[in-house]
């Protein structure tokens, strides 16, 4: 039987050597929960920002900021090399629709990976919903305590 050759990782900069093309393990699961995470993020978009997102302007201004910033500024910053794959809005495109400011400014723009993109998205989301979680948290208690407290 004949040997085959060993092909690398579809992830940038990712060494694993693999023995059919396609995703490493650590890398397939993250790719996996990347494309659940942002079809869900794309729906909970308004149609202003959907027609932005899908407007020539913008896809000129990520490929030319990923032009200028082809690494990944959040891995950058703890000292390691990633290539961008997409561009971000530091902040919130709502944010600058709101006050009339260009949302394609370099200046509100930042390049990123996948990863560093998640985790951003995540923290934006989930600093609401854990504090909501607290208080029904403690209603439930008090409810399983000894009754329902009701106030006039």
């Amino acid at each position: 039987m004949p040997l085959r050759m060993k092909i690398t990782c579809k992830k940038p900069l990712c060494s694993e050597l693999l023995d059919a093309p396609g995703y490493c393990k650590e890398h397939t699961t993250a790719a996996k929960k990347g494309k659940n995470y942002f079809y869900k993020q794309d729906r909970a978009k308004t149609q202003i920002e959907i027609n932005f997102y899908n407007s020539n302007r913008w896809r000129e201004a990520s490929k030319r900021h990923r032009k200028i910033e082809p690494f990944c500024r959040p891995c950058r910053n703890d000292s390691k090399l990633t290539l961008a794959t997409l561009t971000h809005h530091k902040p919130e495109l709502k944010y600058l629709l709101d006050n009339n400011l260009d949302p394609c400014n370099e200046e509100y723009l930042i390049s990123c990976c996948d990863d560093c993109h998640l985790k951003e998205l995540r923290k934006k989301k989930q600093s609401i919903p854990k504090y909501h979680t607290q208080i029904l948290d403690t209603f439930y208690k008090k409810n399983k305590a000894g009754g329902v407290e009701t106030s006039p």
